[in-house]
């Protein structure tokens, strides 16, 4: 192994403090983490230390993990998780941190309750279920299908995909999920009901051929908004301890220039303080953007990250030689407690520079 390599990641990932993760860990979970593999790194300090992550349904999580590991430790051999598996992670996860951000700018906006219903309360609601929990139903269904011999990639719909895990004994997710009332937003049958103590929302939906009702308050709506977000973090933190566990089982080729490796490539030069947000061709493989939103906002040290992963990533993929290899570094900055400034960076590392220092 080229020692400028070895150099570079020693140095890339000293820029946080394991042990301090490590210690947050061991103080929130029940299980005794020692190691942290490079590509669970920001996810599990995403879950664990920030917000709303950190409010993670610790029985869910703890029944995913549980199930998962009596599921390795019966069935190890034929276990892996694929292409497919890790694509639907990757949804799932993406998914994840885009509906995070969304709770954390809007849950608590002071704006008029049905507005806000419209544009955050229900596309939220119906985000958290199909774009994230379905996804991560996925993974656990087809992973199971995998152990015991059960072909469950046609069980696609979410009311199957629950019904799924809940045969194979995940009642803590299956509990959580409400599809009658993700099936009201989809199919428009929700109405607001005003009141003098206050607006109810009414979700209408056919169950058994039999239509239905549903009636709520706009607090009830909020609280079942964060249990199903929480569902959320405690199903993916609960697949990110048991993939940390046994990254082995992450069978995905990273020579390959496409989506898959890339993205595992990103996770892998994705670190706390510094996310890799994605890997991309530009088409006529000859450069490869990497970008990345980084805290630390000195220009000097930009550039320094920038060249460690460019060497990082030009290890991997050395065919990119006739042109450059750029990143792009997302800025964010707090004006003054007032909002966030974004400013972009590009920054283009000359493959005779990569070169020279490789």
């Amino acid at each position: 192994m080229n020692w400028v390599v070895e150099y570079c990641k020693a140095k890339f990932y000293s820029q946080f403090d394991l042990d301090k993760l490590l210690d947050q860990i061991d103080k929130n979970i029940d299980l005794c983490i020692t190691e942290i593999s490079h590509e669970m790194l920001y996810l599990l300090d995403k879950i664990v230390t920030t917000e709303p992550c950190s409010y993670w349904n610790t029985s869910v999580c703890g029944q995913v993990y549980k199930l998962l590991e009596d599921l390795y430790n019966n069935h190890s051999k034929d276990l892996e998780i694929d292409e497919t598996i890790f694509e639907y992670f990757l949804m799932g996860y993406n998914s994840y941190l885009q509906i995070s951000q969304t709770i954390l700018d809007l849950r608590n906006f002071n704006i008029a309750q049905e507005t806000k219903t419209l544009l955050y309360r229900l596309p939220t609601y119906t985000a958290i279920l199909e774009s994230c929990l379905s996804n991560f139903l996925r993974v656990i269904a087809f992973l199971t299908g995998k152990a015991i011999n059960k072909d469950y990639t046609s069980q696609n719909t979410l009311s199957k995909l629950v019904a799924v895990v809940n045969k194979n004994g995940y009642e803590e997710i299956a509990k959580n999920i409400n599809v009658n009332l993700r099936n009201a937003i989809n199919h428009g049958k929700v109405a607001v009901k005003r009141q003098a103590i206050g607006e109810r929302l009414c979700f209408y939906y056919i169950e058994n051929h039999v239509s239905k009702c549903l009636e709520l308050s706009v607090h009830e709506f909020d609280y079942m908004i964060d249990s199903a977000f929480d569902t959320a973090s405690g199903v993916l933190l609960g697949l990110t301890l048991f993939i940390n566990k046994h990254i082995e089982l992450l069978n995905i080729d990273t020579v390959k220039r496409d989506y898959p490796a890339f993205s595992l490539i990103a996770m892998q030069l994705s670190i706390p303080c510094i996310y890799c947000r994605s890997i991309s061709d530009i088409g006529n493989n000859k450069q490869l953007n990497v970008d990345i939103e980084i805290q630390n906002t000195d220009r000097a040290y930009i550039g320094q990250i920038a060249t460690l992963m460019a060497i990082l990533v030009f290890d991997h993929y050395k065919e990119y030689m006739s042109n450059t290899c750029s990143l792009s570094a997302i800025l964010e900055c707090l004006l003054d407690g007032y909002g966030i400034q974004i400013k972009k960076l590009l920054i283009c590392i000359p493959k005779k520079r990569i070169l020279m220092l490789y």
